[in-house]
């Protein structure tokens, strides 16, 4: 009974240990901010002043004006906190 007990746990654990989070750990500089420019179409990550990285970005369909509801083309604005990132 012991046996088939430890042996199901060790089979669990091997489970757990090959599953792997989709999101990608990131070991750089702190990002402090994030600054986005929707006229521009930028966004820029920055540790205080220093720019770490900067990306070009698309905006909805119909992107001037005030977010309503999903899928109205509109971007949303406000302040915002990122604790993830998208491994894509």
């Amino acid at each position: 009974m012991y046996r088939k007990t430890f042996l199901k746990g060790l089979l669990a654990l091997g489970v757990l240990g090959a599953c792997s989070s989709k999101f990608k750990s990131y070991n750089g500089p702190q990002v402090t901010r994030v600054l986005v420019y929707k006229s521009t179409r930028n966004m820029y990550l920055l540790n205080n002043d220093t720019v770490l990285k900067s990306y070009v970005f698309d905006l909805g369909f119909a992107p001037v004006g005030e977010k309503i509801v999903e899928g109205d083309g509109k971007t949303p604005e406000g302040d915002y906190i990122i604790d993830r990132r998208n491994p894509d």
